[in-house]
Protein backbone atom coordinates (compact mmCIF):
# COMPACT_ATOMS: atom_id res chain seq x y z
CA UNK A 1 0.00 0.00 0.00
CA UNK A 2 1.38 3.43 -0.95
CA UNK A 3 1.65 6.17 1.70
CA UNK A 4 -1.16 8.08 -0.03
CA UNK A 5 -3.43 5.00 -0.04
CA UNK A 6 -2.63 4.34 3.60
CA UNK A 7 -3.53 7.94 4.52
CA UNK A 8 -6.83 7.66 2.63
CA UNK A 9 -7.64 4.42 4.44
CA UNK A 10 -6.92 5.97 7.84
CA UNK A 11 -8.95 9.08 6.96
CA UNK A 12 -11.91 6.97 5.86
CA UNK A 13 -11.76 4.92 9.05
CA UNK A 14 -11.61 8.03 11.23
CA UNK A 15 -14.53 9.67 9.42
CA UNK A 16 -16.60 6.51 9.68
CA UNK A 17 -15.84 6.33 13.39
CA UNK A 18 -16.69 10.00 13.90
CA UNK A 19 -20.02 9.74 12.13
CA UNK A 20 -21.09 6.41 13.64
CA UNK A 21 -23.83 6.48 16.30
CA UNK A 22 -22.69 6.18 19.90
CA UNK A 23 -24.58 4.02 22.37
CA UNK A 24 -27.68 5.87 23.50
CA UNK A 25 -29.26 5.58 26.94
CA UNK A 26 -32.96 4.79 26.94
CA UNK A 27 -35.47 5.15 29.76
CA UNK A 28 -37.58 2.36 31.27
CA UNK A 29 -40.38 3.13 33.74
CA UNK A 30 -41.17 1.29 36.98
CA UNK A 31 -44.29 2.20 38.99
CA UNK A 32 -44.05 2.42 42.79
CA UNK A 33 -47.34 1.91 44.67
CA UNK A 34 -49.39 -0.38 46.92
CA UNK A 35 -46.29 -2.09 48.35
CA UNK A 36 -45.22 -3.27 44.90
CA UNK A 37 -42.81 -2.36 42.14
CA UNK A 38 -44.25 -2.87 38.65
CA UNK A 39 -42.69 -4.51 36.75
CA UNK A 40 -41.10 -6.37 39.63
CA UNK A 41 -38.39 -8.07 37.61
CA UNK A 42 -36.82 -6.24 34.70
CA UNK A 43 -34.01 -7.05 32.28
CA UNK A 44 -32.24 -3.79 31.53
CA UNK A 45 -29.63 -2.85 28.94
CA UNK A 46 -26.50 -1.48 30.60
CA UNK A 47 -26.45 2.28 30.14
CA UNK A 48 -30.25 2.66 30.23
CA UNK A 49 -32.09 4.68 32.86
CA UNK A 50 -34.58 3.18 35.29
CA UNK A 51 -37.23 5.80 36.06
CA UNK A 52 -39.29 5.05 39.17
CA UNK A 53 -42.61 6.90 39.36
CA UNK A 54 -44.48 7.02 42.69
CA UNK A 55 -48.16 6.52 41.89
CA UNK A 56 -49.26 6.05 45.51
CA UNK A 57 -48.05 5.51 49.05
CA UNK A 58 -44.82 6.43 50.84
CA UNK A 59 -41.93 4.21 49.75
CA UNK A 60 -38.24 4.22 48.89
CA UNK A 61 -35.96 2.51 46.38
CA UNK A 62 -32.81 0.99 47.92
CA UNK A 63 -30.35 -1.32 46.17
CA UNK A 64 -29.03 -4.33 48.09
CA UNK A 65 -29.81 -7.83 49.29
CA UNK A 66 -33.04 -9.00 50.88
CA UNK A 67 -31.37 -10.52 53.97
CA UNK A 68 -32.91 -9.56 57.30
CA UNK A 69 -34.52 -6.14 57.02
CA UNK A 70 -32.53 -5.48 53.88
CA UNK A 71 -28.82 -4.83 53.39
CA UNK A 72 -28.06 -1.80 51.20
CA UNK A 73 -25.07 -2.01 48.87
CA UNK A 74 -24.82 1.70 48.05
CA UNK A 75 -25.46 1.40 44.32
CA UNK A 76 -28.57 3.58 44.48
CA UNK A 77 -30.99 4.88 47.12
CA UNK A 78 -33.87 7.29 46.68
CA UNK A 79 -34.72 8.00 50.29
CA UNK A 80 -38.31 7.83 51.49
CA UNK A 81 -40.80 9.73 49.39
CA UNK A 82 -44.49 9.78 48.54
CA UNK A 83 -46.92 10.00 45.63
CA UNK A 84 -46.01 12.12 42.58
CA UNK A 85 -42.28 11.78 43.28
CA UNK A 86 -39.72 10.35 40.87
CA UNK A 87 -36.25 8.81 41.01
CA UNK A 88 -33.86 7.78 38.24
CA UNK A 89 -30.71 5.68 38.08
CA UNK A 90 -28.36 5.28 35.12
CA UNK A 91 -27.40 1.60 35.06
CA UNK A 92 -23.62 1.42 35.30
CA UNK A 93 -21.10 -0.97 36.79
CA UNK A 94 -21.21 -4.75 36.71
CA UNK A 95 -23.70 -6.76 34.71
CA UNK A 96 -25.87 -9.38 36.38
CA UNK A 97 -28.65 -9.32 38.92
CA UNK A 98 -29.24 -6.21 41.04
CA UNK A 99 -31.79 -6.54 43.83
CA UNK A 100 -33.57 -3.59 45.39
CA UNK A 101 -36.38 -3.05 47.89
CA UNK A 102 -38.41 -0.58 49.92
CA UNK A 103 -36.84 -0.38 53.39
CA UNK A 104 -40.18 0.39 55.04
CA UNK A 105 -42.01 -2.51 53.40
CA UNK A 106 -39.48 -5.24 52.69
CA UNK A 107 -41.21 -7.42 55.30
CA UNK A 108 -44.37 -7.14 53.19
CA UNK A 109 -42.51 -8.41 50.14
CA UNK A 110 -41.86 -5.05 48.46
CA UNK A 111 -38.79 -6.26 46.60
CA UNK A 112 -37.70 -6.28 42.96
CA UNK A 113 -34.69 -6.95 40.76
CA UNK A 114 -32.88 -5.65 37.69
CA UNK A 115 -30.99 -8.01 35.42
CA UNK A 116 -28.33 -5.84 33.77
CA UNK A 117 -27.09 -7.05 30.38
CA UNK A 118 -24.72 -5.84 27.68
CA UNK A 119 -26.18 -7.79 24.75
CA UNK A 120 -29.13 -5.52 23.92
CA UNK A 121 -31.72 -8.04 25.10
CA UNK A 122 -33.09 -5.73 27.79
CA UNK A 123 -36.55 -4.21 27.89
CA UNK A 124 -37.39 -1.74 25.15
CA UNK A 125 -37.23 1.80 26.46
CA UNK A 126 -38.22 5.29 25.42
CA UNK A 127 -35.53 7.58 23.99
CA UNK A 128 -36.65 11.20 24.31
CA UNK A 129 -34.53 13.77 22.44
CA UNK A 130 -34.67 17.47 21.59
CA UNK A 131 -35.48 17.39 17.87
CA UNK A 132 -36.41 20.95 16.80
CA UNK A 133 -35.99 24.45 18.25
CA UNK A 134 -37.76 27.62 17.11
CA UNK A 135 -36.27 30.50 19.09
CA UNK A 136 -36.84 33.60 16.99
CA UNK A 137 -40.32 33.47 15.43
CA UNK A 138 -42.01 36.67 14.26
CA UNK A 139 -44.89 35.86 16.61
CA UNK A 140 -42.59 35.75 19.64
CA UNK A 141 -43.94 32.34 20.66
CA UNK A 142 -40.93 30.02 20.87
CA UNK A 143 -41.32 26.27 20.48
CA UNK A 144 -39.32 23.16 21.37
CA UNK A 145 -40.05 19.72 19.95
CA UNK A 146 -39.23 16.49 21.78
CA UNK A 147 -39.26 13.24 19.76
CA UNK A 148 -39.31 9.69 21.09
CA UNK A 149 -36.67 7.71 19.15
CA UNK A 150 -37.30 4.57 21.22
CA UNK A 151 -40.29 2.43 22.19
CA UNK A 152 -43.55 3.87 23.52
CA UNK A 153 -42.84 5.66 26.79
CA UNK A 154 -44.21 8.01 29.41
CA UNK A 155 -42.97 11.59 29.03
CA UNK A 156 -44.50 12.92 32.26
CA UNK A 157 -42.12 14.60 34.71
CA UNK A 158 -39.10 14.93 32.42
CA UNK A 159 -37.20 18.18 33.03
CA UNK A 160 -36.17 20.84 30.52
CA UNK A 161 -33.59 23.47 31.48
CA UNK A 162 -33.70 26.64 29.39
CA UNK A 163 -30.68 28.87 29.87
CA UNK A 164 -31.38 31.59 32.43
CA UNK A 165 -34.74 30.16 33.53
CA UNK A 166 -35.99 27.78 36.18
CA UNK A 167 -36.34 24.12 35.25
CA UNK A 168 -39.59 23.23 33.49
CA UNK A 169 -41.18 20.00 34.69
CA UNK A 170 -43.00 18.58 31.71
CA UNK A 171 -46.42 17.41 32.88
CA UNK A 172 -49.96 17.56 31.66
CA UNK A 173 -50.85 18.20 35.33
CA UNK A 174 -49.01 18.00 38.65
CA UNK A 175 -50.38 14.50 39.28
CA UNK A 176 -48.65 11.43 37.83
CA UNK A 177 -50.78 11.51 34.69
CA UNK A 178 -49.23 9.36 31.99
CA UNK A 179 -48.12 11.19 28.85
CA UNK A 180 -47.85 8.19 26.57
CA UNK A 181 -45.72 8.98 23.51
CA UNK A 182 -45.45 6.25 20.85
CA UNK A 183 -42.32 5.35 18.95
CA UNK A 184 -41.64 8.28 16.62
CA UNK A 185 -44.16 10.44 18.48
CA UNK A 186 -43.56 14.11 19.27
CA UNK A 187 -44.39 16.54 22.04
CA UNK A 188 -44.30 20.28 21.28
CA UNK A 189 -43.52 22.70 24.12
CA UNK A 190 -44.98 26.17 23.47
CA UNK A 191 -43.25 29.08 25.20
CA UNK A 192 -44.56 32.61 25.70
CA UNK A 193 -48.14 31.65 24.94
CA UNK A 194 -51.04 30.18 26.93
CA UNK A 195 -52.99 27.08 25.97
CA UNK A 196 -54.53 23.86 27.20
CA UNK A 197 -52.01 21.12 27.94
CA UNK A 198 -52.46 17.80 26.16
CA UNK A 199 -50.34 14.69 25.77
CA UNK A 200 -48.72 16.24 22.68
CA UNK A 201 -48.69 19.98 23.46
CA UNK A 202 -47.48 21.72 26.63
CA UNK A 203 -47.70 25.48 27.30
CA UNK A 204 -45.48 27.73 29.46
CA UNK A 205 -46.60 31.33 29.03
CA UNK A 206 -43.86 32.84 31.22
CA UNK A 207 -40.89 31.12 29.55
CA UNK A 208 -38.99 32.00 26.39
CA UNK A 209 -35.78 31.14 24.55
CA UNK A 210 -32.81 33.46 24.16
CA UNK A 211 -31.26 34.32 20.80
CA UNK A 212 -28.02 32.94 22.25
CA UNK A 213 -29.23 30.00 24.26
CA UNK A 214 -29.22 26.36 25.20
CA UNK A 215 -31.54 23.53 26.17
CA UNK A 216 -30.75 20.56 28.41
CA UNK A 217 -33.14 17.62 28.83
CA UNK A 218 -33.04 15.55 32.04
CA UNK A 219 -34.76 12.37 33.20
CA UNK A 220 -37.42 12.66 35.93
CA UNK A 221 -35.88 12.87 39.41
CA UNK A 222 -37.34 14.79 42.33
CA UNK A 223 -34.79 13.21 44.71
CA UNK A 224 -31.66 14.28 42.84
CA UNK A 225 -32.31 17.56 41.07
CA UNK A 226 -28.67 18.43 40.35
CA UNK A 227 -28.21 19.82 36.84
CA UNK A 228 -24.50 18.99 36.95
CA UNK A 229 -25.07 15.24 37.44
CA UNK A 230 -23.94 13.58 34.21
CA UNK A 231 -26.09 10.52 34.96
CA UNK A 232 -29.28 12.60 34.71
CA UNK A 233 -28.86 14.61 31.49
CA UNK A 234 -30.02 12.87 28.30
CA UNK A 235 -29.79 15.54 25.57
CA UNK A 236 -28.40 18.99 24.91
CA UNK A 237 -28.23 21.67 22.23
CA UNK A 238 -26.87 25.22 22.16
CA UNK A 239 -26.98 27.94 19.53
CA UNK A 240 -25.37 31.29 18.81
CA UNK A 241 -22.87 30.96 21.65
CA UNK A 242 -25.14 29.72 24.46
CA UNK A 243 -23.23 27.53 26.91
CA UNK A 244 -25.24 26.97 30.11
CA UNK A 245 -24.95 23.31 31.25
CA UNK A 246 -22.44 22.65 28.46
CA UNK A 247 -19.88 21.14 30.84
CA UNK A 248 -22.40 18.55 32.04
CA UNK A 249 -23.38 17.67 28.46
CA UNK A 250 -19.72 17.33 27.45
CA UNK A 251 -18.97 15.04 30.41
CA UNK A 252 -21.98 12.93 29.45
CA UNK A 253 -20.74 12.57 25.86
CA UNK A 254 -23.62 14.56 24.36
CA UNK A 255 -21.76 17.66 23.17
CA UNK A 256 -18.28 19.01 22.45
CA UNK A 257 -16.55 21.76 24.40
CA UNK A 258 -17.25 25.25 22.98
CA UNK A 259 -19.44 23.75 20.25
CA UNK A 260 -22.52 25.74 19.28
CA UNK A 261 -24.91 25.98 16.36
CA UNK A 262 -24.81 29.22 14.34
CA UNK A 263 -27.58 31.78 14.38
CA UNK A 264 -30.39 31.23 11.85
CA UNK A 265 -32.70 33.61 10.03
CA UNK A 266 -35.73 34.90 11.89
CA UNK A 267 -38.62 32.48 11.53
CA UNK A 268 -36.32 29.56 10.70
CA UNK A 269 -35.78 26.68 13.12
CA UNK A 270 -32.99 24.34 14.12
CA UNK A 271 -33.77 20.68 13.49
CA UNK A 272 -32.02 17.48 14.56
CA UNK A 273 -31.43 15.36 11.46
CA UNK A 274 -29.66 12.37 13.00
CA UNK A 275 -30.87 9.11 14.46
CA UNK A 276 -30.90 7.53 17.91
CA UNK A 277 -27.41 7.44 19.37
CA UNK A 278 -26.10 10.44 17.42
CA UNK A 279 -25.27 13.68 19.23
CA UNK A 280 -23.58 16.98 18.48
CA UNK A 281 -23.63 19.88 16.04
CA UNK A 282 -23.00 17.74 12.95
CA UNK A 283 -26.53 16.38 13.02
CA UNK A 284 -28.45 19.68 13.10
CA UNK A 285 -29.80 21.73 10.17
CA UNK A 286 -31.47 25.09 9.59
CA UNK A 287 -35.06 24.67 8.40
CA UNK A 288 -36.72 27.56 6.54
CA UNK A 289 -40.23 26.25 7.23
CA UNK A 290 -40.53 25.04 10.82
CA UNK A 291 -42.46 21.80 11.19
CA UNK A 292 -42.67 21.14 14.90
CA UNK A 293 -44.98 18.24 15.66
CA UNK A 294 -44.59 16.57 12.26
CA UNK A 295 -41.95 14.89 10.10
CA UNK A 296 -38.74 16.82 9.54
CA UNK A 297 -37.51 18.85 6.59
CA UNK A 298 -33.81 18.22 7.15
CA UNK A 299 -31.38 19.27 4.43
CA UNK A 300 -27.82 20.58 4.62
CA UNK A 301 -26.20 20.29 8.07
CA UNK A 302 -25.28 23.57 9.73
CA UNK A 303 -21.87 22.28 10.78
CA UNK A 304 -20.01 20.14 8.26
CA UNK A 305 -17.49 17.49 9.33
CA UNK A 306 -13.98 18.26 8.10
CA UNK A 307 -10.71 16.44 8.60
CA UNK A 308 -9.50 19.29 10.81
CA UNK A 309 -12.65 19.11 12.93
CA UNK A 310 -12.38 15.33 13.19
CA UNK A 311 -8.80 15.65 14.39
CA UNK A 312 -9.76 18.25 17.01
CA UNK A 313 -12.66 16.16 18.33
CA UNK A 314 -11.08 12.71 18.24
CA UNK A 315 -7.34 13.26 18.70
Amino acid sequence: MTPRSFLRAILGLCLATALAPIADARQVRVNVAANTFSPQNLTLNMGDHVVWIWTGGSHDVTSGSFTGNGSPDGRFASGATASSRTYSWLSTGATGNQNYYCEAHIALGMTASLNLVNNGSGAAGADFRISEVLYNPVSGADQVEITNYGATGDFSKYRLKINGLAVLQLNVTSTPTVMSVPAGGRVVIHLGVSGTNTATNLFFASASLANAGSLALYVPNTQNTSLTDVTQIIDYVSWNGGSENEATAVSAGLWATSATLPDVAQGHSLEFCGIAGQYGTTFWSEVATPNLGSNGNCSTPLVRSTWGRVKSLYR
